[in-house]
């Protein structure tokens, strides 16, 4: 188009010079209507060249027109900030709901250790001077009597069987009122410290050594398990006693573990006697 545009506006030029040159020369005497058909002549010349712009002569591109314009639809989800815990060692993002399960599942993890592991009746802590004075040694056992008037006293507190508290002292002390396990957890009712310390605060125990408080930590975590399993005693017991996703799996599957159906038979075999 270019090309065009320059070879019709040197048609014209020539044109124009050649009327000029005849008409300064005298050889041609022009008439008006005759210059009026020479310059119509040289308008027609440029007009026949196509399509030329300005911009295009110049060497400049017009930017071209937007007829239409495509949006492409997007979607956009909703973000739910989570609230939690970076882990300093890993860096990994822990939400508190994940922090939760995680901490029940030490907590029953510790449970099922201080049953496998064997009894240590040794003083970890410091007990109050009131079980120090009624329990002076390291390895002292609470009498039957005693522990049957504490099991009715938290079962009557909590709505436990004082058959199935009773049934538990032995199988995860042996009635030792200082028994630590491996895994750390203390007293009668192997209660762990770490995870049952806002239960112990909120029940007013202090000393997690104290046969009594040490029950009642032990009733109050049975009394919410019970109502997990409505009731079942199997499922409490299995949770008491072992990581919450085992426990689930195992009662899911109709299956009950030797811990539960050995303490069942032996409250079982309690009943009537206090």
């Amino acid at each position: 188009m270019k090309t065009k545009y320059l070879q019709a506006a040197a048609v014209a030029c020539l044109m124009i010079s050649n009327v000029t040159v005849l008409a300064d020369s005298g050889d041609i005497a022009l008439s008006q209507a005759q210059q009026v058909a020479a310059v119509k002549e040289i308008n027609e010349k440029v007009t026949d060249a196509e399509d030329i712009t300005i911009e295009e002569v110049s060497g400049e591109t017009e930017e071209p027109e937007i007829t239409e314009v495509n949006v492409q639809e997007i979607n956009i989800q909703e973000i739910t900030v989570e609230e939690g815990i970076v882990n300093e060692e890993t860096g990994e993002f822990i939400t508190n709901e994940e922090l939760e399960a995680q901490k029940e599942e030490e907590m029953n993890t510790g449970m099922a250790d201080s049953f496998q592991t064997a009894v240590t009746p040794v003083n970890s802590d410091t007990p109050t001077a009131a079980t120090l004075e009624k329990y002076p040694n390291a390895d002292s056992t609470i009498s039957e009597e005693d522990l049957r008037d504490i099991c009715l006293r938290a079962g009557q507190e909590f709505g436990i069987s004082p058959y199935i508290l009773y049934a538990m002292a032995e199988r995860e002390s042996s009635r030792h009122v200082y028994s630590v396990s491996g895994a750390g957890c203390e007293g009668l009712f192997q209660i762990s410290p770490k995870w049952h310390a806002g239960r112990m605060e909120a029940l007013g125990v202090t000393d997690i050594y104290d046969p009594l408080g040490n029950a009642r930590t032990a009733a109050s975590y049975m009394s919410e398990l019970l109502a997990e399993g409505n009731g079942d005693y199997y499922y409490a017991l299995m949770r008491y006693n072992m990581k919450a996703s085992t426990a689930n799996a195992l009662y899911a599957a109709g299956e009950i573990s030797e811990y539960a159906q050995g303490i069942v038979d032996r409250a079982h075999d309690l009943e009537g006697t206090f």
